[in-house]
């Protein structure tokens, strides 16, 4: 529909087909109108801590003929919601750090079993360390370029105890920075910016190693961390992590 980018497209697309939705941080309602227009949802309870927006939410509801699919609700985060009126929640456009913070505090609405799709605008890695000590599993990530910048999308099966049978432990550090789903299922867009970030690095890495002072060189050590993190996640996808090609 008009006025949903590219990204909250994508981001409604992440959505189980024929669930009870909750949009929170709705803002004009969008995604929850494209939700129904597509028949994605069965219905749609839109959510904003704004009341401006809110009450825009609500005309552009009536005009798209769903008034009786998509309520709308004052609240903040899941606040407002009460448990089993939902079975997946949208939260995209906010900070890593506010999504975890709303998560949290919904935690008896985010029951075994409930989804969720989450678009984290920074702090990925934490969210996704966040979703994992919870025992959250992430069955779906994307990465897509929109207007010059890049996205992450997310699907989450709450407390879903995911095991392949091998012990990955090992690789928490780069499934929290990288996303164990993208790692697995590595897209080209998702190499290439791997492989530019490995580039930067090591570029940044020669820059900083002829230059003095202790500013430089405390950077220095951040930045050979960081390139250690992103080699690894590289050895991972190329399958020489374990020791072994990928044909061995």
């Amino acid at each position: 529909m008009a006025g949903l980018s590219d990204r909250m497209i994508a981001v409604a697309g992440m959505v189980t087909p024929g669930k009870r939705v909750a949009d929170i941080g709705c803002d004009h309602a969008y995604t929850a109108i494209y939700l129904m227009e597509k028949g994605i949802a069965e219905n749609v309870i839109a959510m904003d801590i704004g009341a401006g927006p809110l009450e825009i939410a609500a005309k552009n509801i009536e005009v798209a003929g769903f008034a009786d699919k998509i309520e709308t609700r004052l609240s903040d985060g899941f606040a407002k919601l009460r448990a089993g009126e939902t079975d997946c929640a949208v939260i995209a456009g906010m900070g890593g750090g506010l999504i975890i913070s709303i998560l949290e505090k919904g935690r008896d609405i985010i029951t075994p079993g409930y989804e969720l799709v989450l678009s984290p605008q920074s702090d990925i890695d934490e969210v996704r360390r966040y979703l994992r000590k919870c025992g959250h599993y992430i069955n779906k990530e994307i990465i897509l370029s929109d207007q010059g910048k890049l996205y992450n999308i997310m699907r989450i099966d709450a407390f879903k105890n995911q095991s392949e049978g091998r012990d990955e432990t090992a690789f928490e550090d780069i499934f929290d920075e990288y996303g164990e789903y993208l790692l697995k299922h590595p897209s080209e867009l998702f190499l290439d910016h791997l492989n530019s970030e490995i580039d930067k690095k090591r570029n940044l890495i020669t820059y900083l190693s002829q230059c003095g002072g202790d500013s430089a060189s405390g950077r220095l050590e951040v930045i050979k961390r960081e390139l250690g993190m992103a080699e690894k996640a590289k050895d991972y996808i190329e399958g020489t992590a374990y020791g072994k090609g990928k044909d061995d």
